[in-house]
């Protein structure tokens, strides 16, 4: 071989590796295991759209916040923490209410639909009008839980309650 076709040879060689290693880097940071789980739990999170007879019942979070949904489309909420109701996310004293709730059209998501519940509050302690929010709901190991999104969707808060 020349020396031109080595110098060729081993250009084309280090052109390989470096496209390799970037290759690889993109595709490790890519496939973390950290994002792994993330995508995990955003698949698992999708469920089936559920009915209005599903959603009736009680609906406690780990903290204590509970929501009972009425069958006649009533609410009552106990212990509900500010961050929800908060559009800068800040902490504050818990919210206890009432009002109405009914099943609002499902988000289209690319796992799927996943339902949404519509709350207005006639009453929510440290307001004085009503407040209308909604509530999604997901599935997680073939368990039914609504969520609240809290600040930025992209961060993925969530305040979780579970059927009882």
């Amino acid at each position: 071989m020349t020396k031109r076709g080595q110098r060729t040879a081993l250009w084309a060689t280090a052109a390989g590796v470096c496209a390799l290693t970037f290759i690889c880097l993109i595709l490790g940071t890519w496939a973390s295991p950290l994002r792994i789980a993330r995508v995990h739990d955003w698949l698992t999170r999708a469920g089936p759209v559920l009915s209005r007879e599903e959603i009736v019942g009680t609906w406690t979070a780990a903290d204590g916040g509970k929501i009972v949904m009425r069958n006649d489309g009533t609410f009552i909420a106990d212990r509900l923490p500010n961050e929800i109701f908060d559009d800068y996310s800040r902490a504050g004293s818990r919210k206890q209410g009432s009002g109405t709730w009914q099943m609002a059209a499902p988000i289209v998501d690319p796992t799927g639909p996943k339902s949404q519940i519509a709350l207005e509050f006639d009453q929510l302690t440290g307001f004085d009008h009503g407040y209308a929010i909604q509530a999604r709901v997901g599935r997680h190991n073939g368990r039914a839980f609504i969520y609240f999104l809290i600040g930025d969707p992209d961060l993925d808060r969530t305040y979780e309650l579970y059927r009882e």
